[in-house]
């Protein structure tokens, strides 16, 4: 599937590439292409971490007590909320909720961040940051070419989705 997608994104690289050329200018080239790219890479970024992260909780979740459970259980109790067999006060309630919603003040909740942070995004990150004062530096940087070329992947994404999710 992302090979697909990636194709599919260099199908119509190659065709913005072709008309541009045709043009003949190299400025809106380089512009559009470095922040394509840079798009790109962080979108790709983007799917091989929550890929990653979604594989490694679903994996998690087969090997919890809640999978283990018999089917009857799993069908009247679908979200386990008998089988505590001891009876909490509602203050220990109210204390147990909140310590499991306090998100900063927990490290063990570092671990779910592995998609927000990950190397592949960042890498998109940087390229974009590197190319754009690349650009900058250089007096190559035309600002509509470079938002153009960053601009086709989102809106590819987007036109993609709606196209997949209408065909299914």
């Amino acid at each position: 599937m992302i090979f697909k997608i990636i194709f599919f994104y260099i199908f119509i690289d190659l065709l913005i590439v072709t008309f541009i050329y045709l043009f003949g200018e190299q400025i809106w080239l380089l512009n559009t292409q470095i922040a394509f790219f840079s798009s790109l890479l962080i979108l790709l970024g983007s799917f091989v971490s929550y890929k990653k992260s979604i594989t490694k909780r679903v994996k998690g979740f087969e090997s919890s007590e809640f999978a283990n459970r018999d089917e009857i259980d799993k069908i009247e109790d679908r979200f386990d909320l008998y089988s505590n067999d001891e009876e909490l006060s509602d203050e220990e309630v109210l204390k147990d909720e909140k310590k499991k919603l306090s998100f900063f003040k927990s490290l063990k909740n570092l671990k779910y961040s592995g998609s927000f942070v990950s190397f592949y995004r960042l890498t998109g990150y940087i390229f974009l940051i590197v190319g754009f004062f690349f650009l900058l530096n250089n007096d190559f940087l035309h600002i509509f070419s470079y938002l153009f070329g960053f601009l086709i992947v989102p809106i590819l994404s987007a036109m993609l989705g709606f196209v997949i999710k209408f065909d299914n």
